[in-house]
C-alpha cells in the first residue's frame, strides 16, 4: 500500500482568505496532488467553500475542533493540531499567507522538516530575547529552562551542507567558533510524517507556552535540536524565503509573506500584488467575486489606496 502525500492549509480566521487563495493559485502551478484546508469556524468554512467550489482549486474542506485558548494566540496553537489531523501519511504544511514558486517535494523526504529563517540564529538578539521568554514555563517533564540554556550556549557550529539541509555540531576543543546558536526557525513551511512524536511534543510546548509572542514558532526553536525520537531535517530559506530578510534569492521554492508583507511592505508588494492580479484575472476561487471582503490591505488595494497606510 503506497504512502499518501499531501498539503494541508489552516484557515484559522477570515482575514488571511485572499491570500490563501493566492498561494493555492500558486500552488496550482506546481503540484497536482491532494490539498485539504483545515478550518475550526463556520465563517472559515464559509470562505474555504468560496475557493472549493472552482475545480480548478482541487481542495477538501476538513473541519476540526479547535482548542480553548486566548484568542490573541489560537492560530499558533491550532497550528500544532495538524500532525495529528492531517489525512495524510506525508505531509507538507503551509501557512496561508505564502507562494508556491518551485519544487518543494523535500518536504516529503524526513520524519520532520523545518526551515531556517533566514539567515537569523538563536543566538541573536531577537530570537534569543524570545527564547529567553520562556523560562520558568512548564514543568518538569518539558525541562524548558535546560533546553533554552542550550539553545543559547555558544559552543555550536552552524554550517550548510551544500544541498540545501542545514547542520550543526559541537565545536571541537580549541577550535574557534565561526558562527554560534542554532539556525532559527520559522514554522510558515513544515513537513512531516503522521505519528511522528515530535508532533505531540510540539503541540505540548506550544500549549506551555501560551500567551507568548510567536509561541508554535518558539516552541520548535526550543525542540528541534534534542529531538531524538525521529529525523528532523532543516531546509534553507529557499523554502521558506522572507522577501524581506531572505538570504538564498536563486532557486527560491516558497516564498512567506510573514507580518503583512504582502502587502504593506513594497519587497512583498512587488511579488504579491502581480499574483493576486493574475489569479483575479483567471477568477481563481471565484476571486473577481469577493477579493477585498476580507483582507483589509486587500480591498485598500483594490480601492486604489496605499495598502502601507492601512492599520
Amino acid at each position: 500500500m503506497s504512502e499518501s502525500k499531501g498539503v494541508v492549509y489552516m484557515l484559522t480566521g477570515t482575514s488571511c482568505a485572499e491570500r490563501l487563495a493566492v498561494s493555492l493559485f500558486t500552488l496550482r502551478k506546481h503540484w497536482d496532488g491532494p490539498v485539504t484546508v483545515m478550518v475550526d469556524s463556520d465563517e472559515d468554512a464559509k470562505v474555504a467553500a468560496l475557493i472549493a467550489a472552482d475545480d480548478r482549486a482541487g481542495i477538501d474542506v476538513q473541519p476540526f475542533v479547535r482548542k480553548d485558548v486566548q484568542w490573541r494566540h489560537q492560530a499558533y496553537i491550532q497550528k500544532t493540531l495538524v500532525p495529528a489531523l492531517t489525512p495524510y501519511d506525508r505531509t507538507a504544511f503551509f501557512d496561508a499567507d505564502t507562494a508556491i514558486v518551485g519544487d518543494f517535494s523535500k518536504l516529503f523526504n524526513y520524519d520532520w522538516v523545518i526551515t531556517s529563517y533566514s539567515d537569523w540564529q538563536s543566538k541573536g538578539r531577537r530570537i534569543a530575547n524570545r527564547c529567553g521568554w520562556w523560562y520558568g514555563r512548564g514543568d518538569s517533564r518539558l525541562q524548558i529552562d535546560e533546553m533554552v540554556d542550550r539553545v543559547l550556549a555558544d559552543e555550536v557550529v552552524v554550517a550548510e551542507d551544500g544541498t540545501g539541509k542545514v547542520a550543526w555540531r559541537l565545536a571541537a576543543a580549541g577550535e574557534v567558533v565561526r558562527t554560534t546558536g542554532y539556525p532559527a526557525v520559522n514554522t510558515g513551511v513544515v513537513g512531516f510524517v503522521k505519528g511522528c512524536p515530535l508532533g505531540d511534543r510540539w503541540h505540548k510546548m506550544t500549549c506551555a507556552g501560551e500567551g507568548t509572542h510567536m509561541t508554535d514558532e518558539i516552541a520548535m526553536q526550543l525542540l528541534y535540536p534534542f529531538a531524538t525520537e525521529c529525523e528532523v531535517a532543516m531546509l534553507d530559506d529557499r523554502f521558506n524565503h522572507s522577501p524581506t530578510y531572505g538570504k538564498h534569492p536563486d532557486d527560491i521554492r516558497i516564498i512567506h509573506f510573514h507580518g503583512q508583507k504582502h502587502l504593506k511592505k513594497q519587497p512583498g508588494r512587488s511579488v504579491w500584488e502581480p499574483l493576486l492580479r493574475e489569479a483575479m484575472a483567471a477568477n481563481f476561487g471565484g476571486l473577481r467575486d469577493w477579493a477585498g471582503t476580507w483582507d483589509k490591505w486587500v480591498r485598500a488595494l483594490l480601492d486604489g489606496k496605499d495598502p502601507a497606510t492601512v492599520r
